[in-house]
């Protein structure tokens, strides 16, 4: 799901790669050091773990622009039935620590194991894919439900949403380390993310113990974003 969900983690990033004060980035760390949990895996399977209602995964990801900033992301699977699944993604930085949230329910969702999927596997999966609602939260507003004539119904917008992240190179095993995990092996590529014209490559670090993304650390030109800490289990929703 790494892949599928690239789009979505950038509608979410993109408020948050402000430059933050010291005393501002001093907080955050602190709120990172509470969620992280050091872990070490053996070697990557060659397919992912199953969906499954409950899994969720943390991780951060910090901006080589100049400006230190950093950004705190949780994937929540709440509902899964083979077919339909409610996902939630919320996230929060130092200059907006407050958490910004985002709920869909998605129809036709995509049962896949793969770990990487190239451009055209990427389409083909999710050809199918409706999303039903979408609820929106920023801190203690409301929650508020998106207009279904903003919806992205169609094609495009949906190929834009779930398949604008895709494998560019040949997957090889090798060993694999972040800041907060380590693998004996892992699945490493080099990807390709075009997502309304915010255009990027890097390389990504997959392990099949990582639920929902799949990745350890996945890096490109403009970010750093690495997993610290994740369960099969006990995902509840923000909202």
């Amino acid at each position: 799901m790494k892949l599928i969900l690239s789009g979505l983690l950038f509608a979410l990033l993109s408020a948050c790669s402000h430059a933050p004060t010291a005393e501002e980035s001093q907080l955050f760390n602190q709120k990172i050091e509470t969620k992280k949990s050091n872990k070490s895996l053996g070697s990557t399977k060659d397919s992912r773990i199953p969906l499954k209602a409950g899994q969720w995964v943390t991780f951060v990801t910090e901006f080589k622009d100049g400006s230190y900033s950093k950004s705190l992301s949780t994937y929540k699977l709440l509902k899964y039935n083979g077919k339909s699944l409610t996902m939630e993604m919320e996230t929060s930085s130092a200059k907006s620590p407050d958490l910004h949230i985002i709920q869909y329910e998605i129809e036709n969702f995509p049962n896949y194991s793969k770990l990487s999927m190239t451009q055209k596997d990427m389409e083909k999966y999710i050809g199918d894919v409706k999303i039903k609602k979408i609820l929106m939260k920023q801190g203690n507003n409301p929650v508020q439900e998106m207009p279904v004539q903003l919806m992205p119904t169609s094609k495009e917008s949906v190929k834009a949403m779930f398949a604008s992240g895709y494998r560019i190179s040949e997957p090889k095993k090798e060993a694999c380390t972040s800041t907060y995990i380590k693998a004996t092996k892992c699945i490493v590529f080099d990807y390709e993310t075009n997502m309304m014209g915010y255009i990027s490559t890097g390389k990504t670090y997959t392990h099949s113990e990582i639920p929902l993304v799949s990745f350890i650390k996945t890096e490109n030109d403009k970010s750093v974003t690495e997993v610290i800490n994740f369960g099969n289990s006990g995902a509840k929703s923000s909202l």
